[in-house]
């Protein structure tokens, strides 16, 4: 019997490996309510083998992209920048991270990992990786900080080690095949002069075969490139050259090149930019003062033998050089004009004209060019890289794809609502009017004129209606190909007007980024562009909407940064619809409501205040600066200043310190002549050793639907809902403890203080979450308290206003300045992942029930209900009135993939999550964003306003046809009947 249990047990076993994974979506609804926007950053290098192009990006990404379309075939995201890149048809290795060099070999067709070592060998512990190098064989040649040679094999294996006995004045620079054989260069300084060391090895066995020494004297070892088996160096306004193999030095002078002749470069300026390993060509670049202002001077030159001669002189520039080399061909793209740039191209082995390719595109949209890689020459396909992050790939002169990679630099983002349709026609209609200059009646008339101009357009409503019918009726929709909305926007391009739909589904993601740019993303049409805009020299902070969509008022959103070269803050008030500039049709504040700030004065914390100017009914912004502790406020007009000393005396908030030890609390006050100061009313000291790692607080448009929360047996726990509440998490690195505290933010009082030990936060970071009443927060436990598993926790602390039910505190008497504390019900769970952000969703009016949305470490996002964060969920069996009050029996937070948002995508490099309501009290709106970008609509109370997909549309409609037909049918026959009736 045991036996035939055994069999079972093992078919049983066998059946559920055989099953797969559930993933919270169906198939095709995948990609229907949510999109996933890949992206890889701005390129660095570039280049094409077998239909692929190969790219390192800033962003720490090494990637594959389809030369065709742009779309990616695969990509790894690395921890460090990459320091070193090279490629070959069957793989290509990284050197990643300065300080502790990590070597990594990729296969290219895949993208897959095939070995990677930090450390060459044993025998080198404390040496690093230094540099590295294919060989003809397919091995890596790999130089360590030591100067040891090792060559490893295709699988990782060591084929063979070569020590040399190096002085502590001799440093490793650099190494090289040629012709079969190794090279490696060191840089010896002695007590009369420097010199080179080169070191010729066999790449068999690694035997010395020769050595020598050259006299030189580089002034930065980052320029000792080698070029076509030469060694090239900047040595003192000349370029000196050596053929490896041979002890001869070639010296040409940089004033001879005619680019260089007459001009002062500064001699810090000099680079040599190795084009490509397998041509001759190379860059040589400076700058020279043209009074104050730096200008870039550059030529390509080649090493002819022992010579170096000219290639292309590219003169001298505003802007720097941007070269690429493929096979015998240089290309070199300029700035004509501001909507031109003019691709040269020059073939090394011949001496005819230069043939150019003109290629139309404003600066205006995406500023210079950064990089240019010249990826083949017949057909001529050109990759060009932008300032704004952006890259397109030009097919001749005519534009093939491109993609906004702008995206994967946001440092904030902002939901806002599109105005009604309806609301908004009537704002165009009736924008002339002035109930002044018109009486009711010749407004009702202009009123009456314009529908009936409107009503040819009924057909199409009707039209429209049906067709949305249709298509809900359709099982499968059939979706654009997300690359297609991962592109850029056309120079011509002109925002469309679009409006918000019946459910409030469709909203505006307005994105700011660190290279410059502000970009809108329309919610519904998989995250296309609706517009953009690009400011050169700005790196954006902050991006605030100020103003919803109203009649005759567009949605406004402000955009803060940082001027990058005069160290001064801007600020832009856009119009949300089409990223303009907005001005204000009021003459009398016109020149205190300009769209356009820049200020001297950098603002430490930029707060939006519940305050709106009269004037355009804006929201005010006060704008902190800590050096100061002067308080601004924009706009600064007549209005404005009015509206906020109303607010004023209410004016509180807090900021933590540089050395994050403390937060200090501030009250506003006035001052001499109406100026602001931040008078500091209280001040709170993490303790000695302890910094401050997280702060958590309530979102100031949170709805908070209920006062209390009923229980099983009819009696209400009542909220403690303090607006000015906010939690902070304390670490002590060396105690491993980790100290959450509540504190008041108007009197800096302490609320609870609560502090758990062994919990590591060196390497695992703490992350806080605050709605309504209640606080969580995750971190990582070590363990060793009541000997539990080291694992993630996540913990709830629920805040009532007394500890007994139905006890509440007198509203009528409460003031901030009351030493009135919360009662806390708290409670621990483990927790399956580690987290690297934290958001909380949102709906219309707080009814449904909230989820916590925990961005994860493995690249996806957990949506966990606040029913499972429930301090009060029964560790026994529940009871009666625990079922009525719906309490789920305490355990882990499972590990179910129904949970996850993200279902099967990996969005790459999460570093926030924002959410936004529906006019829909279920859903919610949520994007995600870092390196890629993620959205997804989220009903955690599941869509009880809005008939479910599996209601059968199509059979509602047959039915109401069929109630028609049947009136039109059984009417007369009822009729007849009773006259008939009516005659006997």
């Amino acid at each position: 019997q045991s036996n035939r249990i055994s069999i079972w047990l093992l078919i049983g076993a066998l059946l559920a490996s055989c099953i797969q994974i559930a993933h919270a979506v169906f198939e095709d609804q995948a990609g229907v309510l949510d999109w996933h926007h890949a992206w890889i950053g701005t390129p660095e290098i570039a280049t094409e083998r077998n239909g692929l192009i190969y790219t390192v990006t800033s962003r720490n990404v090494i990637a594959a992209l389809n030369a065709s379309t742009g779309e990616i075939e695969w990509r790894q995201l690395l921890e460090k920048p990459v320091t070193s890149f090279k490629l070959n048809d069957e793989a290509l290795f990284t050197i990643t991270d300065e300080k502790l060099p990590l070597l990594q070999v990729w296969d290219s067709p895949s993208g897959k990992l095939l070995w990677q070592d930090r450390k060459v060998d044993d025998l080198s512990k404390d040496a690093a990786i230094l540099d590295a190098v294919f060989l003809s064989t397919g091995d890596v040649a790999i130089l360590t900080s030591s100067g040891s040679v090792v060559i490893r094999t295709k699988i990782g294996g060591q084929h063979w080690r070569w020590v040399p006995e190096l002085s502590s004045s001799t440093t490793p620079v650099s190494l090289a095949e040629v012709d079969g054989h190794v090279y490696v260069i060191n840089e010896h300084k002695g007590v009369l002069s420097n010199s080179l060391q080169v070191h010729k090895l066999d790449t068999e066995r690694g035997i010395v075969q020769d050595e020598y020494k050259l006299s030189a004297s580089p002034k930065d070892l980052n320029q000792v490139k080698v070029i076509d088996g030469h060694i090239v160096w900047i040595e003192k306004n000349h370029v000196k050259t050596n053929a490896l193999g041979s002890s001869d030095v070639s010296t040409v002078s940089i004033d001879s090149f005619e680019a260089f002749h007459s001009k002062a470069i500064i001699s810090d300026t000099y680079t040599i930019t190795v084009l490509d390993q397998a041509s001759n060509e190379f860059l040589l670049a400076g700058q020279f003062l043209n009074g104050e202002q730096p200008y870039h001077v550059a030529t390509v030159l080649k090493i002819d033998g022992n010579a170096v001669k000219l290639t292309l002189n590219l003169g001298t520039s505003f802007y720097p050089p941007t070269v690429s080399v493929h096979g015998n061909t240089i290309a070199a793209l300029q700035r004509q004009s501001k909507n031109t740039l003019t691709l040269l191209l020059k073939h090394t082995k011949s001496d005819a004209e230069t043939a150019k390719s003109i290629i139309e595109h404003s600066s205006d949209h995406t500023g210079e060019v950064r990089y240019l890689s010249l990826l083949s020459t017949v057909p001529l396909h050109t990759l060009v890289v932008y300032n704004d992050g952006s890259m397109r790939l030009y097919h001749g002169s005519d534009l093939a794809w491109s993609r906004e990679e702008s995206l994967a630099y946001i440092t904030d983002s902002e939901f806002v609502d599109l105005p009604e349709e309806k609301l908004w026609s009537q704002m165009a209609d009736e924008t002339s009017e002035v109930p002044e200059q018109h009486s009711p009646l010749q407004r009702y008339i202009h009123r009456l004129q314009t529908d009936i101009a409107k009503l040819p357009e009924l057909p199409q409503w009707f039209l429209t209606r049906f067709s949305g019918v249709m298509e809900a009726l359709q099982k499968k929709r059939e979706l654009t190909p997300v690359y297609l909305s991962q592109q850029s926007l056309n120079d011509s391009a002109t925002p469309s007007m679009i409006y918000r739909d019946n459910f409030g589904l469709r909203k505006l993601i307005i994105s700011v980024t660190s290279t410059g740019k502000v970009v809108a993303q329309d919610t519904r049409n998989q995250g296309k562009l609706v517009w953009a805009k690009y400011y050169p020299n700005v790196q954006f902070e902050q991006v605030i909407s100020v103003r919803a969509a109203t009649v005759k008022m567009p949605p406004l959103v402000v955009a803060v940064g940082r001027n990058t070269e005069q160290g001064t803050m801007v600020l832009y008030r856009l119009n949300a619809l089409d990223g303009d500039e907005y001005y204000t049709e009021d003459a009398s504040i016109a020149e205190s409501f300009d769209p356009f700030l820049e200020t001297p004065t950098v603002a430490t914390k930029i707060f939006t205040l519940p305050v709106q100017e009269p004037d355009e009914r804006t929201q005010i912004l006060a704008l902190y600066e800590a050096g100061t502790t002067r308080v601004y406020i924009y706009p600064d007009t007549e209005g404005a200043r009015s509206a906020f000393r109303e607010f004023l005396p209410s004016f509180y908030f807090s900021l933590v310190n540089k050395d994050s030890t403390g937060i200090k609390g501030y009250q506003v006050v006035e001052g001499y002549r109406g100026s602001l100061t931040a008078s500091a009313v209280w001040n709170f000291d993490a303790p000695k050793g302890s910094t401050l790692v997280a702060l958590g607080s309530r979102s100031p448009h949170e709805k908070v639907a209920s006062l209390g929360r009923v229980l099983g047996n009819r009696n209400v726990l009542y909220k403690y809902l303090n607006p000015n509440l906010f939690a902070v998490a304390i670490a002590d690195p060396q105690a491993q403890t980790m100290t959450l505290t509540l504190l008041d933010g108007v009197k800096g009082s302490v609320l609870y203080q609560v502090t758990h030990e062994d919990v590591d936060t060196v390497h695992h970071d703490v992350h806080i979450g605050t709605s309504e009443n209640w606080i969580v927060y995750h971190y990582w436990s070590n363990g060793a308290v009541r000997g539990s598993a080291k694992s993630y926790q996540v913990s709830v602390l629920e805040l009532y206003e007394g500890s007994g039910e139905n006890e509440r505190i007198d509203s009528k008497s409460l003031s901030g300045y009351d030493n009135q504390k919360p009662h806390i019900r708290s409670d621990t769970f483990v927790f399956p992942y580690g987290v690297r952000t934290l958001g909380i969703t949102d709906t219309r009016n707080g009814v449904s029930t909230r989820e916590v949305l925990f961005g994860l470490n493995n690249n996806q996002i957990l949506g966990v209900s606040r029913r499972m964060l429930d301090s009060r969920r029964p560790r026994e069996k529940p009871n009666k009135e625990h079922q009525e009050e719906g309490l789920i029996p305490y355990g882990p937070i499972p590990d179910e993939r129904k949970m996850f948002l993200s279902y099967s995508l990996e969005v790459l490099g999460m570093e926030s999550i924002i959410t936004a309501p529906a006019l829909l009290e279920s859903t919610s709106l949520v994007f995600a964003y870092g390196l890629d970008t993620f959205f997804t609509y989220r009903a955690p109370s599941r869509q009880f306003d809005v008939l479910s997909e599996e209601f059968n549309k199509s059979q509602l409609l047959l039915t109401i046809v069929a109630l028609v037909v049947a009136i039109f049918v059984t009417g007369p026959m009822v009729r007849r009947k009773r006259v008939n009736t009516l005659w006997k």
